[in-house]
């Protein structure tokens, strides 16, 4: 198994509201999360106000999903480049 240091993230924004997520996951491969569509987010983007909390619960549990999943990409990096750096 490929030793993954990323993740990909399919953020959904208003012009593709309406598409077929599972289609863009059928062209897009190993899609690990889909931050949704978020007219509050938006409305804080467009107000320059992106680092206030985030009230919608969907967005924000999405977006802790990945948050948590951090600590771990670096683990991960941290112990390929131990592993590269002896062989």
């Amino acid at each position: 198994m490929k030793n993954r240091t990323a993740i990909r993230i399919l953020n959904v924004n208003e012009n593709e509201l309406y598409s077929p997520v599972d289609d863009v996951r059928t062209n897009v491969k190993n899609i690990s999360y889909i931050l949704p569509y978020s007219k509050q987010i938006r409305g804080q983007h467009l107000d320059g106000l992106l680092y206030e909390r985030a009230k919608d619960k969907k967005y924000r549990t999405e977006l802790s999903k990945i948050i948590n999943k951090i600590p771990e990409l670096i683990s991960r990096s941290i112990k390929a480049r131990s592993l590269w750096a002896f062989q």
